[in-house]
């Protein structure tokens, strides 16, 4: 840390499959940013690296808040707890049942993904809850006292009950909840109801399974997060991020770990909405193209796109999410050529150990990082993030065995690898936009991560969209988005039967779903009342899918209005001729946290400027300067590329750049 900085007083630490960044915000409210490989087998001793690399001493630091990848490489590798489930009796097998949802109807080899939990660890007690809450069966403790000998004989390291109709019921899952937890003392006992209180069973089931899964891999990470932190000087708050844009405190997300999913991507999905406001743009697609993915979400109106019902590795999770595309483009993608001959860019990934050929860190295989050095848009010898000094040569060498594959030059052979990605994440930006019924001309892309801005334009281009927005630190601002983040939670409860569904019984259920909230934040000791905003889950009579509808409490009988008038707008036709039901009643409690803004610092990426060549097409003699020296006024075209530390931005012929309020960049097409 230079003499002349404050102290760091808050922390953000975004961990990816590649790097690990970390963005410090001191006491003059000034930002500063460190970028450095990711530690895979222990994502916290990489970011306690980056932390006293950026602040030097951690002790002056209150607040750290932290995103991770910790609970969904858990998933996609299936490398989580050894999990039991404890169900109602016959309903054993709903894991397996599944739905008849099926990611391509076309496959006729399709198979369901497998169960996280296998048969041998699934287990039926006798008890049964009507759906509309009735107990028609007790919970008889015979069945419950041998479910118990067998875990003790199995020895799970995590137990989920999910009875049927709990969720509207919840007293025999509580109670099994508890005789399970006293029986098996260090494992971690949940209850689907606690995790989801929703109505269908597998929906429910999954999402507690997900839960139950990572719960004590999140756990033990965190505390070798804490240990190694305390251990470097740190005595202040851990803030977990979660996948729906909120941040809660670390002993509160240890129990809910499942919201912990694509919570990395959600930071920079919250920092493009803030800083969407500050610059006076509303309307974005986020681009945030990293070392092992690439995520894609659209913000409308200013507000993030969110999911009610969303999948990790093929399992659902019914919680609230941003509704972030994710896909295996990154710069650390691998090239190949399969069976047929033709060449495929991904999912495959260098990873951050050995990382791709250009590293010089003993990667062999080619990746689009390395196809950019070769077509010249990354300088061979430039330090990446000011550590990695980048190796043409080796580069090169990486792509001649798929150059002779395919009986091209190295440097077309590159061009194709860049163009393959580039189609592969226009693509992923079709899905998030046209597929949606929006139309992408009328967005701005927001393109960030490490190598996000040097393929950006081509991903715009490809799609239609005119202007592309590149923040400050755009290679660290999924780690500046971290910082935006207001403490959050989302409450629901399914309210398909009975009298809760007549407005008065609405109005009840949003007191009681308040009040929890409130109890919660003050439990967990977080400063100041929530503040709520209410919404109902309503579809016509007979649908298979609901819509969720912002509501006031004191106007609910609007709500039916307000139904048919989005109904109209999201599917083209509306029915006010069948009835509109109430499925669930939602709450989302916020108590705000005020994000810093985001300037770039001119002065520190001020790199020397330079000529050279790049082939685009063809090869192009090139500018390369620092983001200091493209104007506030006027354009400067293309093709130039712009140069910092964390990313660099490729401005190809046809566009042009400029520099706005705050140093960020502003790429537009113009011819």
């Amino acid at each position: 840390m230079r003499a002349d900085e404050g102290q760091v007083l808050v922390l953000a630490i975004d961990v990816g499959g590649t790097f690990t960044d970390v963005v410090g915000l001191d006491a003059d409210g000034r930002l500063r940013v460190e970028k450095i490989l990711t530690t895979p087998d222990d994502q916290a001793a990489g970011a306690v690296t980056g932390a006293r690399t950026l602040a030097g001493s951690l002790e002056a630091v209150a607040t750290i808040v932290h995103g991770t990848t910790v609970a969904t490489n858990a998933i996609l590798e299936r490398k989580g707890a050894r999990t039991a489930i404890v169900t109602t009796r016959g309903f054993r097998d709903v894991l397996e049942f599944q739905t008849q949802e099926r990611t391509d109807i076309w496959d006729l080899f399709y198979r369901k993904p497998e169960p996280l939990v296998p048969r041998d660890l699934r287990f039926e007690v006798r008890e049964r809850i009507a759906a509309d809450g009735r107990i028609v069966d007790p919970l008889d403790p015979a069945s419950l006292a041998r479910v118990l000998r067998a875990l003790r004989r199995v020895r799970p390291q995590s137990v989920v009950v999910a009875f049927l109709n709990s969720y509207r019921n919840p007293v025999h899952e509580r109670a099994a909840r508890a005789a399970i937890a006293d029986a098996l003392p260090g494992v971690y006992v949940s209850a689907s109801a606690e995790v989801l209180p929703r109505f269908r069973e597998y929906d429910r089931f999954s999402t507690a399974v997900l839960n139950g899964y990572v719960a004590p891999v999140i756990r033990g990470y965190l505390q070798s997060f804490a240990h190694l932190f305390r251990a470097a000087g740190f005595r202040g708050e851990v803030l977990l991020m979660q996948s729906n844009g909120g941040v809660l405190p670390a002993r509160a997300a240890a129990e809910l770990a499942v919201w912990t999913c694509l919570s990395g991507p959600a930071g920079g999905v919250l920092g493009a909405a803030a800083l969407g406001r500050f610059l006076g743009e509303s309307d974005l697609i986020t681009f945030d193209m990293g070392g092992t993915s690439t995520d894609v979400c659209l913000i409308t109106g200013g507000r993030p796109e969110v999911a009610m019902r969303s999948s990790l590795n093929g399992y659902p999770v019914a919680l609230p999410m941003f509704n972030i595309l994710t896909i295996g483009a990154g710069g650390g993608s691998l090239a190949w050529v399969d069976p047929g001959g033709f060449l495929q860019v991904g999912p495959q990934s260098a990873g951050a150990h050995p990382g791709p050929a250009c590293y010089g860190r003993g990667g062999e295989h080619p990746t689009v990082t390395d196809a950019n050095c070769t077509l010249g848009l990354l300088r061979p010898g430039r330090r990446l993030g000011g550590h990695l000094s980048l190796d043409g040569d080796a580069a090169r060498r990486s792509l001649s065995p798929i150059a002779q594959r395919l009986d091209l030059p190295v440097e077309a052979t590159a061009e194709a690898v860049r163009r393959i990605a580039d189609a592969r994440m226009a693509q992923a930006v079709r899905l998030v936009s046209v597929e949606q019924g929006y139309d992408p001309r009328r967005y701005t892309l927001m393109a960030f991560g490490g190598a996000g801005p040097l393929h950006a334009a081509a991903v715009a281009e490809d799609v239609g969209i005119r202007r592309v927005i590149i923040p400050a630190f755009p290679g660290a601002f999924s780690a500046y988005g971290l910082l935006c983040a207001d403490f959050l939670r989302d409450y629901e409860r399914t309210v398909l039967a009975g009298d809760s569904r007549t407005p008065d019984g609405l109005r009840t259920i949003l007191h009681d779903l308040t009040r929890q909230a409130q109890d919660d934040f003050a439990q967990w000791g977080v400063d100041g009342r929530p503040e709520v905003a209410f919404a109902l889950d309503m579809r016509y009579e007979g649908q298979a899918y609901e819509l969720s509808i912002p509501v006031d409490p004191d106007r609910l009988e609007d709500a039916t209005q307000l139904f048919h008038h989005v109904h109209q707008a999201r599917f083209g036709f509306a029915d006010s001729e069948s009835r509109v039901e109430v499925v669930n009643v939602r709450v989302q409690a916020r108590v705000p946290r005020h994000p810093p803004r985001l300037l770039a610092d001119l002065d520190r990426d001020r790199l020397p400027e330079a000529e050279g060549v790049v082939r685009h097409q063809r090869p192009l003699r090139c500018r390369f300067l620092p983001r200091a020296a493209v104007p506030t006024t006027g354009w400067l075209e293309g093709p130039l590329v712009i140069e910092e530390r964390t990313a660099t931005t490729w401005v190809p012929p046809g566009w042009g750049a400029r520099r706005l309020d705050g140093g960020h960049l502003l790429l537009e097409r113009r011819t």
